[in-house]
């Protein structure tokens, strides 16, 4: 009977001292892992990061090089309403040494070949107006131009000939500038006769204004009133 009794003291002793640990440890919070209690780490594995295949850099390309559509092109953008094509067969016909020089120009200067031909084209565009109005005009301006370009290789042809070559070349470009100046002077008379007739006509509306002087007043009175309908049929 003593014996069982000291051993029922003895597991409510380890019950109570069991307990008394569990509220303790509760109370501290969670202490530092033991060896035992720290789940195992998996191996680390070493990778090595793949390297990149080198990047080829490409040359730089210098720009393409300006040639005759592209100087055409930006020309006649500055035309919106010129029709591009039967311009340039214009000026070829017509003009074929400017556009073979302007051609030359392109590759080494854009700029001044652009520039040429504007103004070759604001010639060409003209022209082809007066070629509509007044065929006979056209006639007498494209002749000029022909004996222009005419008297302009005669005179190189001279500069650099000798003897009776030069001398026919001298008389040759004589006669070439004899035949210029007379289509000159025929198209500074015309130029005078179309000059005076404005100014004739000029004359006659100034003077039937000053004769209607009073009238003109009244009417010009109406519009700026607006006081008309008295007027009205």
């Amino acid at each position: 009977m003593k014996t069982a009794y000291i051993a029922i003291r003895l597991v409510v002793c380890a019950s109570t001292c069991a307990l008394t640990c569990i509220v303790a440890r509760a109370e501290r919070g969670p202490g530092p892992a033991t060896p035992s209690d720290t789940p195992p780490r998996a191996a680390k594995v070493e990778t090595h990061p793949r390297e990149a295949a080198p990047t080829r850099s490409l040359p730089d390309l210098p720009p393409p090089l300006p040639d005759w559509d592209y100087v055409s092109r930006m020309t006649f953008a500055r035309f919106p309403e010129a029709d591009r094509d039967a311009t340039l067969r214009f000026l070829h016909q017509h003009f074929p040494n400017d556009m073979q020089q302007i051609k030359n120009a392109c590759a080494t200067r854009p700029d001044r070949a652009m520039e040429a031909l504007t103004d070759l084209v604001h010639k060409g565009l003209s022209l082809l107006k007066t070629q509509q109005n007044n065929p006979a005009l056209f006639e007498k301006l494209m002749r000029q131009h022909r004996l222009e370009h005419r008297a302009e290789v005669l005179a190189e042809a001279a500069s650099k000939a000798q003897g009776e070559a030069r001398k026919n070349a001298l008389k040759e470009l004589q006669d070439v500038l004899a035949q210029a100046f007379e289509i000159k002077q025929d198209l500074m008379k015309d130029e005078l006769e179309a000059l005076s007739r404005g100014v004739n006509e000029l004359r006659t509306l100034v003077e039937k204004r000053e004769e209607n002087r009073q009238a003109v007043i009244e009417r010009r009175l109406i519009e700026l009133t607006g006081n008309d309908d008295w007027m009205r049929w």
